[in-house]
């Protein structure tokens, strides 16, 4: 395969996904809102002339936008950009098949890249275990493989590594000098994680094989999926993926219980229209003040439980990580097994 292209892609998906988030999306929300009127009775609905919803013009908006923006991008590469092509399937399929698979893995933006590096890394394993190579026996396997390890009966829709790039890392910048609690760290320092190549950094990574989820954020989610049973899952996340495990992040299992990694973050889809509003989920956790909450990011805005940039404890302020938090509440928690590992139900 040409990993140029699928690089290309990956890069170019990205690009096409800041974009929408940074720049079309507020222009289409004002476009949408000065064009739509009020539900009386209705919770705060509006409806543009036609009857369709703000929210669901706004997501065909978009889904539109970003097809087309990647159809553009894939025709005027020529075949630089051809999925399809680069996978070397036998027997090729049509351009025009091609061409559209491609434009639609652009528009996907994070989660199109995402699934197809799993499918190659799937591949992979499977010409691995048909030609194990000497010692390969032992070999680590990747953590998003693996699911909740150990965890009998766990949502395994809900299990899954979260295609949210450059999540959290301001966040963690941060807190990077806060004490932590002795013997919760894994042995190899996040920091020096930072230095190493893409591949030795998924190796850091892959030693946490077993690895779960914080316990609380099992039972906040549980809460969430109980109260919008049908909401989107597009951006939801737990476990970091490579390009996590090259940087600092509590989506990393990077604290220690006994010999497993725990991961200290989570991400819930903003779906507003299936009674998942991430602001005000965002909002309930940080009114109350939370013992759990480490730091909670929406919208361009981080409340942290402990006083940051000036800011008193619990206090919005401006976030300017690279990504906006628009699509989905990011929620990292203490690092102390007492707390994170607590059970007790979260106040939305």
């Amino acid at each position: 395969m040409e990993t140029d292209t699928l690089l290309a892609i990956s890069l170019i998906g990205f690009g096409v996904q800041q974009f929408l988030q940074v720049v079309a999306d507020p222009i289409a929300s004002v476009i949408i809102s000065s064009r739509s009127q009020p539900v009386p009775g209705n919770g705060g609905l509006k409806v543009l002339p036609g009857g369709i919803s703000d929210t669901d013009a706004k997501k065909a908006f978009m889904g539109l936008l970003s097809f087309f923006l990647g159809l553009f991008i894939v025709l005027s590469a020529g075949k630089d950009l051809l999925l399809l092509q680069a996978l070397q399937l036998e027997p090729l399929p049509p351009r025009w098949l091609d061409v559209f698979v491609s434009a639609l893995t652009i528009a996907a933006g994070t989660e199109g890249a995402n699934s197809v590096l799993k499918l190659l890394q799937y591949a992979k394993d499977a010409v691995k275990l048909r030609t194990p190579e000497r010692g390969a026996q032992d070999s680590p396997v990747r953590p998003e493989r693996l699911g909740l390890a150990g965890r009998a009966g766990a949502e395994e829709a809900d299990v899954d590594e979260t295609p949210n790039l450059g999540d959290d890392a301001a966040a963690v910048a941060e807190t990077e000098g806060d004490p932590v609690p002795a013997g919760t760290r894994m042995t190899e320092p996040a920091a020096e994680r930072t230095e190493k190549s893409a591949d030795e950094a998924e190796l850091a990574t892959a030693a946490a094989v077993s690895w779960r989820a914080a316990e609380c954020l099992l039972k906040l989610r549980a809460q969430v999926n109980q109260r919008a049973p049908n909401r989107s899952k597009r951006a939801d996340g737990l476990i970091g993926d490579a390009a996590h495990a090259r940087r600092t992040s509590d989506h990393n299992p990077w604290v220690r219980d006994g010999g497993r990694g725990v991961v200290t973050a989570i991400d819930i889809t903003h779906d507003p229209a299936r009674n998942c509003d991430a602001g005000k989920i965002a909002e309930a956790i940080r009114v109350s003040q939370d013992p759990r909450v480490k730091y909670i990011i929406f919208n361009r805005r981080i409340a942290s439980s402990a006083p940051r940039g000036g800011r008193p404890a619990w206090a919005w302020r401006p976030y300017s990580g690279a990504n906006p938090h628009t699509s989905h509440v990011h929620i990292s928690v203490q690092p102390e097994k007492r707390l994170y590992d607590s059970t007790d139900a979260w106040k939305l």
